[in-house]
């Protein structure tokens, strides 16, 4: 637990005392379609305007800690996410807005307190499901969160339930970001075993929980789908190899030579594996695959316009892109 924790915003890093809650320039973690520059230049307007509202320091503090643990989440995406908020939230505006800001296609749900509802007319993106009572979000079974922001004081008399269903709606390396005022403790907590739990202690009232689900799946159906996964790689790679020793063994006589038909194949299946690297990067052991993959693709791309054009240099494009290939090939584990 971190007690009254000073929370900074400093070379590109968030951070409370020297723990870094998210990296903006982590390029094993931020694989969205989001430039690291846009992300940062939103947060820093972010930061401003929260610091110049009337909230208590430890309120600005929570509001901002919650904002980098959504980001973290959603930086980990390159596919349409969706994230759900249990309990009353007067950010929720500026939620919607970050969500959409990763992804127009990005939904945001929102169960709130019928006495507590004002409307969404400027957030496309809010799917609002008021309620008298709240027992708990299992009405939602059969949709998956990529993280579920839970206002403390809303589930409180109902706390382990609530989690416990909460976890069973979070995708694969989702989130839950619990937060409020009153005591809160981490035996509290009705989490699975391999979670990563950090407690945040803003003041003696404000707190915010992070709890990542590292992979809510079994070892047997994580080994399955890499498997499968890997299968997959294999079939497209034999296409690729076949395409390759052709491309690698002659040189194109001019622009309409089928030898730039045959390396066109060649990028296109070499783009198809890179998606589904993307995908499901977190199943393998060597996390710089997804970043190899695409140094294979580029590789193709170089061999391609610059054969031609510079024959001097055509055999440095072809050693290169032989030393790019035989990494990959070597690194898929």
């Amino acid at each position: 637990m971190k007690n009254s924790a000073e929370l900074k915003f400093h070379n590109n890093k968030i951070m409370i005392d020297n723990e870094i809650i998210y990296d903006f320039e982590d390029r094993y973690h931020n694989i969205s379609a989001l430039s690291v520059e846009q992300q940062v230049q939103f947060f820093s307007r972010l930061v401003n305007s929260i610091s110049a509202t009337n909230l208590s320091a430890a309120e600005k503090n929570e509001f901002i800690l919650i904002c980098a643990c959504l980001f973290k989440v959603l930086s980990a995406k390159n596919t349409p996410a969706s994230v759900l908020i249990i309990g009353n939230n007067y950010f929720l505006d500026i939620l919607a807005e970050i969500i959409n800001l990763f992804n127009n296609e990005n939904k945001l749900y929102h169960i709130c307190d019928i006495n507590n509802y004002h409307g969404n007319s400027n957030c496309n993106n809010v799917i609002s499901i008021v309620v008298s009572t709240f027992s708990g979000p299992g009405f939602l079974a059969g949709n998956n969160f990529a993280a579920v922001l839970i206002d403390h004081n809303f589930i409180k008399n109902n706390i382990h339930s609530v989690l416990s269903e909460c976890i069973r709606l979070l995708t694969v390396n989702g989130a839950i970001i619990c937060y409020g005022s009153d005591f809160f403790s981490s035996e509290s907590l009705n989490i699975p075993f391999d979670a990563n739990t950090h407690l945040y202690q803003l003041d003696t009232e404000r707190f915010v929980v992070s709890v990542s689900i590292n992979d809510i799946t079994d070892d047997t159906s994580h080994n399955s789908a890499k498997e499968e996964i890997i299968n997959k790689i294999g079939q497209e790679g034999a296409k690729l190899l076949e395409n390759l020793q052709y491309i690698m063994s002659n040189r194109p006589a001019s622009p309409d030579d089928i030898w730039y038909s045959i390396i066109d194949e060649c990028i296109y299946v070499i783009d198809q594996i890179e998606s589904i690297i993307m995908k499901n990067y977190m199943l393998f052991e060597n996390q710089d695959l997804k970043y190899q993959t695409n140094e294979v693709k580029n590789a193709l791309l170089d061999f391609k316009y610059e054969a031609y054009l510079n024959r001097k240099y055509y055999d440095f494009f072809q050693s290169n892109l032989f030393d790019c290939y035989n990494d990959w090939v070597t690194n898929i584990r």
